[in-house]
């Protein structure tokens, strides 16, 4: 029983339950005060993302295949630069430490590291694209 002057819980959509979570691939919090709640916005964001980011990867890979560590570190500095403003946080903690092994001239460790983040960016995709499915409804 409610007593006088309790706040009664309004019933939660599927969506702004999406909008609140946060976990260790995506901070959607986060990403959509990025976009000031504009969900046409964050979708578009999202395409131009899915659009591009597999050449920057791809990018990334030859410069791995031919060890060209200043390609590696600029190729993973932009790579970061879009993750982070996606708010995908454990793919661009791999992206930085990928840019920052490359500095450093150290190439031991960042197949791994791409690896990671290849898993870290497919989980955070999944996860907007539910979100993103549920803006289109």
């Amino acid at each position: 029983m409610w007593k006088r002057g309790t706040v009664v819980p309004k019933e939660r959509s599927k969506m702004q339950d999406q909008e609140t979570m946060q976990d260790d691939w995506i901070n959607l919090p986060e990403l959509m005060a990025r976009v000031e709640n504009d969900r046409e916005l964050l979708q578009e964001v999202f395409e131009i993302f899915k659009e591009q980011f597999p050449q920057m990867n791809l990018a990334l890979k030859h410069a791995l295949a031919d060890g060209d560590l200043m390609q590696i570190q600029n190729a993973a500095h932009a790579i970061k630069g879009m993750l982070s403003s996606l708010s995908f946080t454990k793919a661009s903690i791999s992206a930085m430490q990928i840019e920052r092994m490359a500095r450093q001239g150290k190439s031991a460790g960042i197949s791994e590291q791409l690896e990671q983040m290849e898993r870290s960016v497919a989980r955070a995709q999944a996860h907007l694209d539910t979100v993103c499915r549920g803006v289109l409804q």
